[in-house]
């Protein structure tokens, strides 16, 4: 018998040793320490670290029961050493007793605790057994592995032994006792304990700490599962993840996928980029990639996404292992690896894109509300129309979007708002859930949503109101790219009533309060928007243009264009400087960056519209040519219709561009809008570029789209084909039929009197063009004239009595420098203005030579020789039609109801109409070729007898009007036609070699300065004709005709009773 064996029996039977053969860790002595001292005396000196030490098991038990014992303790996780010999090489615990006991122990956790708790009251009691490093290690993973939550709350005892066992773990790591793979295990462990005791936090601490000491000796699996528990605990100490990071690179070529996935998931959510890792990892993944599954696949894209890595490296290789396994792929995973692959920038491939779609078709009743939102929004971000899965997604989702949080709601409407899919039925569901969850909406939430209806043209008014009275009372809460965003809206949508304008100016004073940290798409989108609206704030604009100028080589291509874009629409003439520097910016850009059809679009309407030095001018027009020549192909009609429309306006030649859009556009016609085809033929017909084939088709499409045409459209197209003699008896039919259809709806009574003016002077401008057409026009003539007569009476009846409501006031009026009073001083009949025929209505005035008719406002006084100023006509008038009896002749947009003008050096017959019902009438007879205008004239040479037409295009530069210039032929001038007939041949001087033509004229049309142009076109320049005669002939003729000889001698027109009129005049003497 072993010695002592009969004593420790007693002990045994007194009920001093109570030994649980149920797995306990350690043998509870009581109070037998006395006895233990007796037994172990040889070895008293040993500090026992085995939970069952062998000496005192062998002494106590016998052998065959020590073996027995260790057998249990196996089972249970522990392990025993025999002393004086090494002990045997084992496998780790998670290796061992994981697999033995797990199962068990999974079943019942609350047996692990109770062990636990055991172990700690024995300890309490006893100095001699202390808690094996690798037993503690074992049951705190077989706890986090259980998952505590599920058992319900701990009992006090449970939570006791739970603090006690991390408590042991922490002092193990701070000493410093345990392996990498052992504080990999305990991180894990601590990451699923997390919410059962507050000592797992500085359990996971300790165990980080320690990691950074041993992470260079860990394992692959180490290293991601401690990364992992990291991550899980929000614990980004830079020191250890640098560590893991470097041991990571060392040992790259032992990580499995799955490790992989683990590490670069922990570092994308602690958001730490480690480039040398990433690429090391890529490396792996090229080798290892096939062997990828769908999770994996869906981990790896999201983690890349996340840390912002380069998508051209990574992407390939994840839509390739991808490829031919989206079936397999579940919801959650299909959507999240589609949104990594929109944060990544990259296009999917066709063949995968398909998959994807295919996949997501078929599982779409299993997507939660998330992962729609996901997919959705990812699809957006890529451009990806596929309409089947758009088509799919919406009529699967609509029916459970309240299921729908604010944020997914919102995302799901920008994806369909941003790929312009118009869904009516999905937006009024969209538009239901989201009101009924509306003050849980983020400000980027709302704009969100605002922005979707308003990329689809749905003015939902009840949300819209709902959201804008919102934004009005939040708008501090908003960031700058939301303040953009509800701007661009409102302008979208197209419309402002008060509500709208009010939040307009909540965010004027907004952007006015931060404009520092507005950046360039939030400067351009807010200055586009006001813009768009027609909403004048002078002090925004100049707050946005202050803020441009500093950062205008931040602003890419489209904001760019659309800043440009916006202060042209505006008309800001405050902000020249910036503009100046906005294309110059352009100019120099347009040379090697993107610009699209859209910016190049943009830039020439600019271009058109501001006032631009030569130079500048040119050369931005230069480039924008250039680079729409490189993209033409791209550009939409709009886009094609606006840049020639630019080019036109301006007289810019560039017969390059023209025949390019030409070819282009000839082959898309019927995409074209009514706009777009009147501007498109206008552009050409102004610039005089036949190109074959286009007007045909023009006439065409616009022959079956006249009825979508407005009043100025239907103008400018008739216009077009007149002007380049196109013969298009149906179009002009069309053009026809709906000018009276437009006539016969025309109500004055619900129009404004600018409206009523616009439409008269595009109704009369179509009669001209198809007049000049030689178009039958007497039907159209007769029903316009009965509705303008209508119109003009009724304003006549309203101005008189507002003109009634005005003060008198008694000023003296100033002709230009000439006091009225002298009028009647003047020397001759000839030099002061006369009334030569007074009716109702109109009246005929002569104008002396020497006076101007009028002058428009900004335009330089055209002075006489001696530099003073010529006396204004239009203030004779005045004075003889007082304003309160004829308010028209104050009205400059009738031009003082002067219908024509005469040029200052010239003499002869005006219309003046006193009312506008009378203005109305005499500009349709002019327009109609019922108003005649005949002229004397002395021209030098010989004209042939008989009558010569003078057919030439004249144009004068209306960019640089009010300077004193002379009208020029060229082919694009407007259309001009002038009759001179010969009726006498003069010769003056002793040699007879002085010869003059005495000529009668007639014009069918009234350019500015046309007899003098055509005459010096066909070489016989008008008698004392300082503009368009050589200078030393000019002076000559001055020594016996002082002025120039130009008179208009006759004028015959309707009355207002629709009687014929006739006035004439002879040669001033």
């Amino acid at each position: 018998m072993v010695p002592g064996m009969a004593k420790l029996n007693d002990i045994h039977q007194r009920g001093m040793l109570r030994y649980k053969m149920s797995g306990c860790s350690h043998v509870p002595l009581g109070s037998s320490s006395s006895f233990l001292g007796s037994v172990t005396k040889p070895a008293s000196n040993l500090k026992l670290a085995t939970s069952m030490p062998h000496v005192l098991c062998t002494c106590v038990f016998g052998a065959r029961h020590y073996r027995r014992i260790v057998r249990r303790a196996s089972r249970s996780g522990l392990t025993t050493s025999r002393p004086g010999r090494p002990a045997r090489a084992r496998q780790p615990p998670q290796q061992q007793s994981i697999q033995k006991s797990k199962r068990e122990v999974l079943r019942n956790p609350q047996e692990v605790l109770r062990k636990v708790t055991a172990m700690k009251d024995s300890e309490a009691g006893s100095t001699l057994f202390i808690l094996n490093k690798a037993d503690a290690i074992c049951w705190l993973w077989f706890l986090g592995q259980a998952n505590l939550r599920k058992w319900g709350p701990l009992s006090a005892e449970e939570n006791q032994a739970l603090g006690w066992l991390a408590t042991k773990v922490s002092k193990f790591a701070r000493d410093g006792c345990l392996d990498a793979s052992e504080l990999s295990n305990a991180l894990l462990a601590s990451t699923y304990l997390k919410p059962c005791h507050p000592q797992i936090t500085p359990l996971h601490r300790s165990c980080a700490t320690a990691l950074g000491a041993v992470a260079s000796d860990a394992d692959a699996k180490s290293l991601s599962n401690s990364a992992w528990s990291l991550a899980k605990f929000a614990n980004d100490d830079r020191v250890v993840l640098d560590l893991i990071c470097r041991g990571a690179v060392n040992k790259a070529d032992s990580f499995s996928l799955l490790d992989i996935e683990k590490l670069i998931w922990a570092l994308a959510t602690l958001k730490v980029h480690d480039r040398e890792l990433l690429d090391v990892f890529v490396s792996v993944i090229k080798l290892r990639g096939e062997s990828c599954k769908p999770q994996g696949i869906s981990n790896l894209a999201w983690s890349f996404a996340k840390l912002s890595a380069d998508g051209s490296t990574i992407t390939p290789l994840l839509q390739d292992m991808a490829l031919g396994q989206c079936k397999d792929f579940k919801p959650q995973e299909l959507s999240s690896f589609a949104w990594a692959l929109a944060k990544l920038q990259t296009q999917i491939m066709p063949g995968l894109n398909h998959d994807i779609a295919m996949a997501a078709i078929d599982k779409l009743q299993h997507f939660s509300p998330q992962s729609v939102s996901n997919l959705s929004w990812a699809l957006a971000t890529l451009s990806v129309e596929d309409f089947g899965l758009l088509k799919s997604m919406s009529a699967k989702v609509r029916g459970r979007l309240d299921d729908f949080s604010p944020q997914q709601l919102a995302n799901f409407a920008w994806s369909f708002g941003k790929l312009t899919v118009c869904d009516p039925d999905l937006f009024k569901k969209l538009a239901f859930a989201a009101m009924t969850q509306l003050n849980k909406f983020t400000m980027q939430g709302l704009s969100s949503i605002v922005w979707a209806f308003a990329s689809v043209s749905i003015d939902d008014t009840a949300l819209m109101g709902s959201i804008f009275k919102l934004a009005a009372a939040r708008i501090g809460e908003c960031k700058p790219e939301e303040l953009a965003s509800i701007a661009w809206s409102l302008a979208s949508f197209g419309h402002l009533d008060g509500q709208r304008r009010d939040l307009l100016t909540a965010i004027s004073r907004e952007v006015a309060r931060r404009s520092v940290r507005l950046g360039p798409r939030e400067l351009s989108n807010i200055a586009w928007a006001f813009a768009t609206l027609g909403v004048l704030d002078d002090a925004l604009f100049r707050l946005i243009a202050d803020n441009s100028q500093k950062c205008l080589s931040n602003f890419k291509p489209q904001e760019l264009s659309n800043l440009i874009w916006a202060f042209a629409k505006q008309e800001t003439k405050s902000c020249r400087g910036m503009m100046k520097q906005s294309v110059q910016a352009a100019s120099d850009r347009l040379l090697f960056e993107d610009f699209t059809s859209q910016h190049c679009a943009n830039l020439a309407w600019a271009a058109s519209v501001l006032e631009l030095q030569p130079v500048d001018r040119s050369i931005l027009l230069d480039r924008i040519a250039h680079r729409s020549l490189m993209i033409l192909p791209q550009f939409k009609p709009q886009e094609l219709s606006i840049t020639v429309w630019a080019f036109a306006t301006l007289l810019v030649e560039n017969s390059e561009l023209f025949n390019k859009v030409s070819k282009v556009s000839t082959g898309t016609l019927d995409k074209f809008k009514a706009q777009e085809l009147a501007n498109l033929a206008w552009a050409f017909a102004t610039m005089a570029e036949n190109s074959e084939g286009l007007f045909d088709g023009i006439a065409m499409h616009a022959h079956q789209k006249i009825e979508e045409f407005k009043i100025q459209e239907i103008a400018n197209l008739v216009w077009a084909f007149a002007t380049m003699g196109e013969t298009s008896p149906k179009l002009y039919d069309a053009a026809s039929i709906a000018l009276l259809a437009k006539v016969s709806g025309f109500n004055p009574n619900i129009l404004t009197h600018a409206e009523v003016s616009h439409f008269a002077v595009q109704a009369t401008a179509v009669v001209w063009a198809l007049n000049h057409a030689g178009h039958k026009t007497s039907n159209i003539i007769s029903s316009l004239r009965a509705a303008l007569t209508s119109a003009g009476r009724a304003h006549d009846d309203a101005a008189i009595m507002l003109s009634k409501q005005q003060p008198l006031i008694g000023k003296q009026k100033d002709l230009g420098g000439l006091d009225v009073k002298l009028l009647d001083n003047l020397i001759g009949t000839d030099k002061k203005p006369a009334i030569s025929l007074d009716l109702p209505d109109r009246l005929v005035v002569w104008k002396p030579e020497g006076w101007e008719v009028e002058r428009n406002p900004g335009q330089e006084d055209d002075l006489e020789r001696d530099g003073s100023r010529h006396p204004l006509l239009r203030l004779f008038v005045e004075h003889v039609l007082p304003c309160r009896q004829w308010p028209i002749v104050c009205k400059q947009e009738h031009h003082f109801g002067l219908l024509h003008r005469l040029d200052v050096p010239s003499s002869g017959l005006l219309l003046v109409a006193k009312t506008h019902e009378a203005c109305y009438d005499l500009e349709l007879q002019l327009k109609g070729g019922f108003l005649q205008r005949d002229y004397i004239a002395l021209c030098h040479g010989w004209l042939p007898w008989g009558t010569t037409t003078v057919n030439a295009r004249l144009l004068w530069d209306a960019s640089r009007h009010g300077k004193l210039l002379a009208s020029r032929i060229c082919k694009q001038g407007k259309p001009s036609e002038t009759y001179l007939r010969t009726i006498g041949h003069l010769h003056r001087g002793e040699q007879m070699h002085q010869l003059y033509t005495l000529s009668v004229v007639r014009i069918a049309t009234g350019r500015r300065h046309q007899i003098r142009a055509h005459a010096a076109h066909v070489g016989r320049p008008l008698v004392a004709d300082f503009m368009y005669s050589s200078s030393g002939v000019f002076v000559e003729d001055l020594d016996w005709c002082n002025r120039n000889f130009l008179h208009r001698y006759r004028l015959a027109f309707r009355d207002g009773i629709q009687n014929q009129q006739e006035v004439t005049r002879g040669l001033p003497s």
